[in-house]
Parts: structure tokens; sequence; C-alpha cells
């Protein structure tokens, strides 16, 4: 993901904890989307982002900010900057240079360097991906040919890596990786 795509990821998160903080009362995911101007789909994803970094919290269908006392974001590591650079290539890896297969070595390269207790839920999830990529036989492969081999591993990478960024957002707060070297804005 590149620099600005992960600003404006979090620019977005921010908004949308930002209209829910100012809601006294709670707010739909609806009237969420209809203020920061997003679809409702992506709000959703967005809330649940918010939701797992336990920034906010869901009761009947309304969202309202948890106490900020309860959610302090421990420190970033500089192992967490590594990963940004890292995936990063990885995605130079799958876009630019259409090398897929090196790029699914790369991200379990970088699971392995991960920490508890990300390490224990990307593993998890590698596992998955493994045991997809087995499914596919040798044959069917040769059958498709490279081009959906191709496919098979750069879906796999983006799963991996869709996950993995999951787990960062939902253990720092977006302040803290806005304000550390992995996402300043220099």
């Amino acid at each position: 993901m590149s620099e600005k795509k992960k600003r404006d990821y979090m620019e977005k998160l921010h908004k949308c904890y930002n209209v829910i903080r100012q809601s006294r009362t709670g707010i739909s995911a609806v009237d969420v989307a209809q203020k920061v101007g997003m679809d409702r789909t992506t709000v959703y994803n967005y809330l649940n982002s918010l939701e797992l970094a336990e920034k906010i919290q869901d009761s009947k269908g309304l969202w309202f900010v948890k106490d900020e006392k309860t959610t302090r974001s421990p420190p970033i590591p500089a192992l967490l900057e590594r990963i940004f650079v890292q995936t990063d290539e990885i995605n130079e890896l799958l876009h630019e240079k259409k090398k897929p297969e090196e790029a699914f070595s790369r991200t379990i390269f970088l699971v392995a360097q991960l920490e508890k207790p990300m390490k224990e839920e990307m593993k998890t999830e590698l596992e998955k991906v493994r045991t997809k990529l087995k499914s596919i036989s040798t044959a069917k492969r040769y059958l498709f040919g490279e081009l959906a081999t191709a496919a098979i591993y750069h879906n796999a990478t983006v799963t991996l890596v869709s996950k993995l960024y999951s787990l960062i957002y939902a253990q720092y707060s977006m302040k803290d990786l806005i304000g550390s070297k992995v996402l300043s804005h220099e």
C-alpha cells in the first residue's frame, strides 16, 4: 500500500471516528455514511476496523465512542515501520513487476518476523491460504496455465497483506500511526 493510500485510509477512518465522537446519543452507520459522503458498505468496513481497535462500540444499531482511558494503544514498535516498507515492496512485486509467487514468498517471510499475538493470528490465516493453494492440484495449474497460477498467488498475497493491515489498525490508533514515522506526512 502506497503512503498516499495509507494516509487516505487513515483520514477516512478518522473522519468516521470524529462523526461518531460528535454524536452524544449514538449514530447509525447510514447516518455516518451520509455525513462523511461515503458508501454505506465502505463505512461499515471502517466502523468494523474502529470496533476491532476498541475505539467505538455498537449498541442496538447505534455507534458510540468507547471510553478513551481504556483504549490506550501500545507504543509503535520499530518493527511496524519495517512491516510497512516490506508490504510496499510486496505490492510493487504484485502490481508493477508482476511476480506474484515472489510476493507470496516475501509475505511468508514477513509473517515470520511478527511478534505475538499478531504472529499467531497471521499463522492461522497463512494456514488457510496454504490449504487453499494445496487444494488446487498441479494438474489444474497446468491445465489453466501460468496466468491462473499467478492469479492464485496474487489473491493469496492480497489476502495475507489485508489481514496484516487489519490487525495493525486494530492494535494501534490512527493518531498513533499518523504521528509515528510509519505514516508521517513528511
